[in-house]
């Protein structure tokens, strides 16, 4: 399983545990921090790349080590996953908010079209007639 860290202010995690999340978790990197009221994000990092760019950044943070268990060894799966609307394979960024998780989420599908429809969204015919095991 994946393991994210959250960095209060300055306080960055010691060498040994940000070396043994890495090698409980080698498929890659992520952080992610705040500058001028948006949200920063790198990913796909190795670790040298990670901690110089903790050094680099001021104030809280947030890193993911990321385990591959779904879609394979992949920088752009690597997290955060920008939220703005879009699917980016972008490695780094800057937008209003970030997502970071832990596991799958098996029917995120089926979830998120029968919560926009919830809101009064426009969803295409027959979206919502899929099978799902889980709702």
């Amino acid at each position: 399983m994946c393991v994210i860290i959250a960095m209060k202010d300055d306080k960055r995690p010691s060498d040994r545990v940000l070396k043994a999340c890495n090698e409980a978790n080698p498929h890659g990197i992520g952080l992610a921090w705040l500058r001028k009221g948006q949200v920063e994000w790198r990913k796909g990092l190795d670790l040298a790349d990670a901690k110089k760019t903790m050094r680099q950044h001021k104030g809280a943070m947030v890193m993911h080590f990321r385990y591959a268990s779904v879609g394979g060894v992949c920088k752009p799966l690597t997290h955060p996953f920008p939220v703005d609307g879009g699917i980016s394979l972008k490695l780094a960024g800057v937008t209003d908010k970030v997502l970071f998780h832990n596991g799958h989420w098996s029917q995120w599908e089926d979830y998120a079209l029968r919560t926009a429809a919830g809101t009064g969204k426009t969803i295409p015919e027959g979206a919502l007639d899929r099978k799902s095991t889980r709702l």
